[in-house]
């Protein structure tokens, strides 16, 4: 019988075949792991998906309240229901945050709602809607880096906004019926909003939950 002579090279290229497919196993485990994640969470009372590590009471009553989340969440998924039932949207897009506030002084606080992952972001920012207090669509911003900040002047009487878009803050005021959907092409703003000004959806410096949809 002819004895087989493995070549070192044949060798360490099997072996590193071998390896890769387990990594690629192990990542594709990780995957399904955080789809399974988001679904459990979705199916869920609160549907938050937050980090469980920071309290509760870190939270501001304007990003959690119940019926507040609860609208948002129907909201979303009566636009997107086509693409959710054909699977267009990511977990990482199926979440969102929230901040109530009241925009016009009648009362009733308007909903800003923060969205995130490829479906809602793009390479300038991502998409913010806001909400009208019965979960009503005002406006669908694009385009748009968090916070947004609410200015003391006033159009048509609703607070002007300071809006981030590609690096730039921009001037956003009211026209009577909603807010021009795409701030990058609102006058730029000359000052930096100043930290005295409320900053809604600052997620990168407070604690905000996520929630399913």
């Amino acid at each position: 019988m002819k004895k087989i002579t493995w070549h070192p090279a044949l060798f360490m290229m099997l072996f590193y075949l071998s390896c890769q497919s387990h990594v690629d196993k192990q990542a594709d485990a990780a995957t399904a792991a955080k789809d399974s994640a988001i679904a459990k969470t979705d199916s869920s009372e609160s549907g938050v998906v937050s980090n469980d590590q920071v309290a509760a009471s870190s939270y501001g009553i304007d990003t959690y309240r119940k019926e507040a989340v609860d609208m948002v969440r129907q909201a979303l998924r009566d636009k997107f229901k086509s693409d959710l039932d054909n699977h267009v949207i990511d977990s990482r897009s199926r979440t969102f945050t929230l901040f109530e506030y009241d925009l016009n002084d009648d009362g009733k606080k308007e909903i800003f709602v923060g969205l995130t992952g490829s479906y809602f972001c793009g390479t300038g920012g991502c998409n913010v809607w806001l909400l009208n207090a019965e979960g009503k669509q005002i406006t669908e911003f694009t385009v748009t880096t968090t916070p947004i900040v609410v200015s003391k002047s006033r159009t048509n009487n609703w607070n002007d906004l300071f809006i981030n878009s590609r690096g730039v803050w921009h001037i956003v005021k009211f026209k009577g019926d909603q807010y021009p959907s795409n701030p990058s092409v609102q006058p730029a703003s000359k000052l930096i909003p100043g930290d005295d000004l409320p900053r809604l959806l600052d997620t990168e410096h407070e604690p905000y939950p996520k929630f399913a949809f």
